[in-house]
């Protein structure tokens, strides 16, 4: 049985997905945006107008030109299976489990960490909710896991006296391809080389005869690292003024300015985002992980697998520390961080497992109590399942949209059956001038109060309920969502 631990607990992970992969976003998971129900819909916009209706527009959308690796990853997904919504979410669960899988092929004598993490952390709510939804946060974590595994296998080779080898570089590849599926984990470039960085000042105490030649291979990292950020460059220069555009849109306002609000801030996003009952126990464990470690090395434990592992975690925590004193952090953001504390709680819990048979027993018990903790939560979200958004892709799904615009923040999320061509509109940002006359649209998409797009039509005058035959209004989830169906030849 213990032979084959990690690949049943992964088959019992993705089974205890299916029950959600049909579902609304749980109404709980990130209660102060409603960004898990419309961004599955963004993400995949442009890649789904391209296969459904052969036409494509890098400036219709914001998603594809600020990571475009995500969009293109789907494209073949969609061209053989079809544009669903189910073929979006199963790429990214499918991608997080291969990152595990990966890691099993090239490590499978220490599984026990991957049954660790996946008890403890890969249950966790937020997490174990985004798994399953077409957002890029997921795959992103799952690129940077498998550089880990990369990064292990360096670190192996290296020890055997080889100056450079292939998975360095594949290391650095793997955090290329995240932050090129969403440009916001830009961040994570530093991930290898500050991991190498610690690892080195662990080792100058120890005067290790690999010191200096671990200090070259820190000078190899970085530059493997300003190479890929070079190749993303060239795609920043290519776009330079439409993706400067987006992100002074995206990026602008994220933080306070001085250090008072600074402090507060953090403060305020500890106790309302990190400190709570979903998050709270992990945290508790990442952080007892942190003199766990220093206490096993200082009895001269030397597994150069594990060490490195509770290193990543720790360069990864720290890399995803800037995000606390963000004004707008939804769950979603925090993700990766919740990721790298579990990586520290799956090693503190590993180290405790090879002790001594009291060490297993208390291991286990840690995780295991985490474990049914963290699931408690995602059954409660079982049965608080919705099916809002079904209910309007179903109600648009024989509307005879094929090819159509479709407008507004909520339309690519409600027009998976349709075959439309959904694109945003969000005023002084995207779509919004003169939408009517620029796009025909066959229905128009918004919340009753338009809050969604900054009341973009009534900035301009128009009445929907004037230029619209017929409406129909839906309640998704906190939102009265109106589709209003637009005469023909109406300016």
């Amino acid at each position: 049985m213990r032979k084959s631990a990690f690949p049943v607990l992964l088959i019992l992970f993705l089974l205890f997905h299916f029950p959600f992969l049909t579902a609304d976003p749980d109404t709980l998971v990130d209660l102060n945006t409603r960004g898990a129900w419309t961004d599955e819909g963004l993400y995949a916009a442009q890649s789904r107008n391209l296969v459904d209706a052969g036409s494509f527009s890098l400036h219709e959308n914001s998603t594809f030109v600020r990571g475009p690796l995500f969009s293109i990853l789907q494209l073949p997904f969609f061209y053989i299976f079809g544009t669903h919504l189910l073929v979006a979410r199963l790429l990214v669960l499918v991608s997080l489990a291969l990152s595990l899988l990966l890691f099993f092929k090239k490590f499978p004598e220490n599984q026990m960490f991957l049954v660790f993490l996946g008890i403890t952390a890969l249950s966790q709510f937020q997490l174990f909710q985004f798994s399953h939804y077409a957002l890029a946060e997921l795959l992103c974590i799952a690129l940077t896991f498998a550089s880990l595994a990369f990064l292990i296998q360096w670190q192996e080779r290296f020890y055997f006296g080889r100056s450079f080898n292939t998975s360095l570089a594949f290391a650095q590849l793997f955090i290329f391809l995240a932050y090129a599926a969403k440009i916001q984990y830009l961040y994570l470039a530093a991930l290898p080389s500050l991991a190498i960085f610690l690892l080195l000042i662990m080792r100058l105490p120890e005067k290790d005869r690999s010191s200096k030649k671990l200090f070259v291979q820190f000078g190899i990292s970085i530059g493997l690292m300003l190479a890929f950020l070079l190749l993303y460059a060239l795609w920043y220069f290519v776009n330079k003024d439409f993706y400067n555009y987006i992100m002074l849109n995206e990026t602008s306002g994220r933080f306070p300015l001085n250090w008072p609000d600074i402090l507060t801030i953090t403060r305020f996003n500890i106790q309302h985002y990190l400190w709570t009952k979903e998050i709270k126990l992990l945290l508790i464990l990442s952080c007892l992980a942190l003199p766990g470690f220093a206490l096993w090395k200082a009895l001269s434990k030397r597994d150069i697998r594990l060490e490195l592992i509770f290193i990543f975690g720790l360069s990864w925590t720290l890399l995803e520390l800037h995000k606390l004193p963000m004004l707008y952090i939804p769950n979603r953001y925090l993700l990766s961080l919740f990721f790298a504390l579990g990586i520290l709680v799956a090693a503190g819990l590993m180290m405790l497992y090879r002790e001594n048979s009291y060490g297993k027993a208390l291991a286990f018990c840690f995780a295991i109590s985490l474990g049914l903790i963290n699931m408690s939560f995602n059954y409660e979200a079982y049965t608080r399942r919705t099916y809002d958004l079904e209910a309007v892709n179903h109600y648009l799904s024989d509307k005879n949209l094929d090819g159509a615009y479709v407008l507004g923040s909520w339309a690519p999320s409600l027009t998976w059956a349709s075959e439309a061509r959904a694109i945003p509109v969000w005023n002084q940002y995207f779509n919004w001038k003169d939408p009517i006359n620029t796009f025909h649209p066959r229905c128009i998409i918004t919340e009753f109060n338009e809050a969604e797009s900054d009341h973009a039509y009534t900035q301009q005058g128009i009445n929907l309920d004037s230029v619209s035959d017929s409406s129909r209004q839906f309640k998704i989830w906190r939102y009265d969502v109106k589709v209003y169906w637009i005469k023909k030849g109406v300016k």
